[in-house]
């Protein structure tokens, strides 16, 4: 007998793991229950058996993610391998295992076992989930009753539906139940086991109505990156709807920038500008990445945002001012006066008040080339994009 030896007595297969003068520790490789200390003597009907009739599975024929949780497993136990002789070592090591990787101690004595019974790291790879399981007669019956009496516009119970199906598939044809009928309990666990409530709001609402009121709270595809509240999703369209200005002039289409919460469908936020859209935010994002990159931030907060927001404006301004010379209102105090929406009038180098609304309407007239018009009047300059 030496270390590590296969033995079998009938129905019983143990592994030897230690010998120590007339004690030696083994495990049932059977039953897979933890190492005990035994005799010698104990052992004499058991005969050698090789690793051939108790082997794991081919370790070249495992997938990649049954490699990966193979080696996470092994991980687990590698620090309790060295004192398995040792009872008191090994429960204190076990204790400190299980807390550290946040398993419980059964199953970190589970993958012990199963990792000794074969002595192959291949051993803790998980088996692979067979999805090609055939219905039976009854469940067929079961499936078929849902589609065509639960799953509709009715609205049926559960009961309605299962009362219709005993009636269709298990009755004579005097109306009497056959023997072996399934019950209602069969029944409604079928339906739990097998139900989407996506399926379930669209078959019995309508998609529509899914849509529109229960998809938010259905919606996996979004949860699966938002899976709580937080994650925002920005988006923006342009209102169908014209705005004129007090004198009547048309001013134009505002564009709605919605942020909605990806795990709730709240909307957590809306502006309503002239232009720009996501398009105009996504840009800013990518200004305030650049001004946290430069001064060696890590974190993207409001404060990046609101400094990259200020530098557009301060670009903005310094592109227009020198061509156009504004009447601003050179007193400190607040003036009171309402505030209209009409174009204000430029003046020009020809000392002439000329609204920029008039050389459009010039412009429309005449059809021509507003750009043409406006390098008559003011000092335009065309910057190729």
């Amino acid at each position: 007998m030496k270390k590590y030896d296969l033995l079998k007595s009938g129905d019983s297969i143990v592994r030897v793991l230690e010998i120590r003068q007339d004690k030696v520790l083994i495990i049932d490789c059977i039953k897979r229950t933890m190492p005990v200390w035994t005799e010698t003597a104990v052992l004499e009907p058991y005969t050698k058996c090789s690793d051939g009739e108790f082997a794991a599975a081919d370790i070249d024929e495992l997938s990649s993610d049954q490699r990966k949780i193979m080696q996470e497993r092994y991980t687990v136990i590698a620090p309790i391998l060295p004192f398995i002789a040792d009872d008191t070592m090994r429960s204190q090591v076990i204790q400190s295992v299980a807390t550290e990787y946040g398993v419980s101690k059964q199953t970190v004595r589970r993958y012990l076992c199963l990792y000794l019974a074969y002595m192959d790291i291949s051993a803790l790879a998980p088996k692979e989930k067979s999805t090609d399981t055939e219905l039976t007669l009854d469940e067929k019956n079961i499936r078929w009753a849902l589609n065509k009496y639960f799953y509709t516009r009715n609205k049926n119970s559960l009961m309605t539906a299962y009362t219709v199906r005993l009636k269709e598939k298990y009755c004579n044809s005097t109306g009497e139940l056959k023997e072996n009928d399934p019950s209602f309990y069969q029944f409604r666990y079928f339906y739990r086991k097998t139900r989407k409530i996506q399926n379930y709001y669209i078959s019995r609402d309508g998609l529509t109505h899914c849509q529109r009121n229960n998809r938010p709270l259905t919606g996996e595809g979004v949860q699966e990156f938002a899976p709580a509240v937080g994650t925002g999703m920005l988006d923006a369209t342009v209102c169908d709807i014209y705005l004129v200005d007090d004198a009547g002039n048309l001013v134009g289409r505002p564009i709605l920038t919605a942020c909605i919460d990806a795990y709730s469908g709240l909307c957590c936020g809306y502006s309503l500008p002239w232009e720009g859209g996501v398009y105009s935010l996504r840009g800013l994002i990518h200004d305030a990445q650049e001004i946290a990159i430069l001064v060696g931030s890590e974190i993207l907060n409001i404060d990046m945002l609101n400094e990259a927001y200020q530098k557009r404006l301060t670009l903005l301004h310094d592109y227009i001012e020198p061509a156009i010379k504004r009447n601003m209102q050179s007193s400190t105090t607040k003036s009171h006066r309402k505030v209209s929406a009409t174009i204000p009038a430029v003046r020009l180098e020809t000392n002439e008040d000329i609204s920029i609304s008039d050389l459009v309407n010039t412009a429309r007239s005449e059809d021509i080339d507003i750009v043409e018009v406006l390098k008559k009047h003011i000092a335009v300059v065309e910057v190729a994009i």
